[in-house]
């Protein structure tokens, strides 16, 4: 009964690895890249949610990809049924901060603020419950 907890998270895990890939290589034939975050504009907002998805290229999205697979695995046997929850969270305030304090004129993309959003989160859970 305990393992099938695990089951469909590790699942939804692999599924967004593969969103992940599947939206880099429709990046070379759509425009995507553009939805990334743009801070301090309104037209940036909007990529405070599609920014973790979009990468520049395939050795940026497969260095994410090992550490946001690797972390989610942490993420899930420590927190399975908050890991949705704590990951939106962190997506959307990891992303209005960068909107807020990134460099203007240009577009921010990549999963890395998830990625550290998720260690940072792992770290201070491991301080406060030894």
């Amino acid at each position: 009964m305990e393992k099938e907890l695990y089951i469909k998270p590790i699942k939804n895990l692999l599924y967004l690895m593969a969103v992940l890939w599947i939206i880099h290589v429709l990046s070379y034939f759509l425009p995507v890249n553009k939805y990334g975050i743009i801070p301090r504009e309104i037209s940036g907002l909007p990529g405070i949610i599609f920014a973790p998805f979009l990468h520049y290229d395939f050795t940026h999205l497969s260095t994410n990809s090992v550490s946001l697979f690797i972390l989610g695995m942490f993420l899930i046997t420590m927190e399975h049924s908050r890991s949705y929850w704590i990951v939106s969270a962190i997506i959307v305030l990891g992303g209005l901060g960068t909107w807020i304090i990134g460099r203007s004129g240009t577009v921010h993309i990549g999963a890395s603020g998830v990625i550290y959003g998720i260690l940072g989160f792992l770290i201070v859970r491991g301080l406060f419950k030894r």
